[in-house]
């Protein structure tokens, strides 16, 4: 099921992507303190991803301070499954 998830995923982002200029393309939105602030898709996309791995970083670190070794973060890990 997570696998046929991803797939889906996979392909609406190949979507999105291709259908319009991603580093020209601006969104309007607010922060949870509601602020108000325009990006590009681009630099949310790249937010997102690198955001999702500090999250990571901190869960491994709290795996590891109680004493068990943390699974692998790296993305290249997963490629290449």
């Amino acid at each position: 099921m997570l696998k046929r998830s991803n797939e889906s995923l996979s392909q609406l982002w190949s979507d999105l992507i291709h259908r319009i200029d991603i580093n020209k393309t601006q969104i309007t939105y607010n922060n949870l303190a509601g602020d108000s602030f325009e990006s590009s898709i681009s630099d949310i996309i790249t937010q997102l991803f690198s955001h999702g791995s500090y999250h990571r970083g901190q869960v491994a670190r709290i795996i590891r301070e109680s004493g068990q070794k943390p699974l692998s973060t790296d993305f290249i890990v997963f490629a290449r499954q």
